[in-house]
């Protein structure tokens, strides 16, 4: 009896954790946020909020809670659910954590909440290949849970062409690519869904 009533108190709780934390719709409202291209979307907010469910969304993914009434509460990152932590406290995450977790999927949303940029200051990459004309560099990492097979991470880090109009400054990107990519010419074609014979910087928008 006592562990009964013992799982109904924690219920409540989880209950009334969530009515607290979350601003639900009134009875019968469904409000949506979307962006222009009509996906779910608020930066700073829940996109979804009915009277038992609310959820956040980036650019129509799951991206941040997801809770309802009674009880339930997830988190998410680009649509792969993630440990509670990746998403409350990214700053306490260490490299140790998130390639140790049993799921491949949830390693990459973690590399990428670490920041793929730590990760290179860190030596946590392997410089594969650099391209003089387009200043782009192709790294690879392998990460894996214990006792499973190394996992191969390919990333290519590019410089904008086109300088920012105020600042004069060419932003770097970081973008993962498929891990058979050897160059980086390559694998900047693939962003662009070509092969790397058909790129050509000269005209890349």
């Amino acid at each position: 009896m006592k562990s009964n009533q013992l799982a109904k108190d924690q219920l409540c709780a989880k209950q009334e954790r969530n009515r607290q934390q979350f601003d639900f719709a009134l009875h019968g409202q469904r409000i949506e946020s979307r962006n222009a291209e009509g996906q779910l979307h608020c930066e700073d907010g829940p996109a979804l909020r009915t009277f038992t469910f609310v959820a956040y969304y980036i650019d129509g993914q799951r991206h941040g809670p997801i809770a309802d009434i009674y009880g339930s509460l997830a988190y998410f990152y680009k649509n792969m659910r993630v440990p509670q932590k990746f998403h409350l406290h990214p700053e306490q995450l260490t490299f140790e954590e998130i390639i140790t977790h049993p799921n491949a999927e949830v390693r990459r949303a973690g590399c990428e909440i670490y920041g793929f940029e730590r990760m290179i200051d860190e030596g946590k990459f392997e410089l594969i290949n650099a391209d003089d004309e387009t200043k782009a560099k192709l790294f690879k990492a392998h990460i894996s849970a214990d006792g499973e097979e190394p996992e191969e991470l390919t990333i290519v880090r590019v410089i904008d062409g086109t300088p920012h109009p105020k600042t004069g400054v060419c932003k770097e990107y970081i973008l993962p690519v498929p891990h058979r990519m050897k160059t980086c010419k390559e694998a900047i074609a693939w962003t662009f869904y070509k092969d790397e014979e058909e790129y050509a910087p000269a005209v890349e928008t």
